[in-house]
């Protein structure tokens, strides 16, 4: 019930969501540059590969894990 009023919302609203999803993609974009810029400043030089390293597998682990978690739901 709730997936279809969802869908029914999109349909009626698609251009307000479109809109929103445009900006947030955008304002998302630039908030991972300023993260990741400011990350690889504080982290030392020495251990820069080892932690950008462990956070990209934890993110596409993450992800990876979340679609097998959402395909049993």
């Amino acid at each position: 019930s709730s997936l279809l009023s969802a869908i029914f919302y999109a349909m009626t609203h698609f251009f307000s969501l479109a809109l929103f999803f445009l900006l947030f993609g955008f304002c998302n974009a630039i908030a991972n540059a300023i993260l990741n810029a400011s990350m690889m400043l504080v982290i030392p030089r020495s251990q820069r590969a080892t932690i950008t390293g462990f956070i990209t597998t934890a993110s596409c682990g993450g992800q990876a894990f979340s679609s097998l978690i959402f395909g049993f739901l």
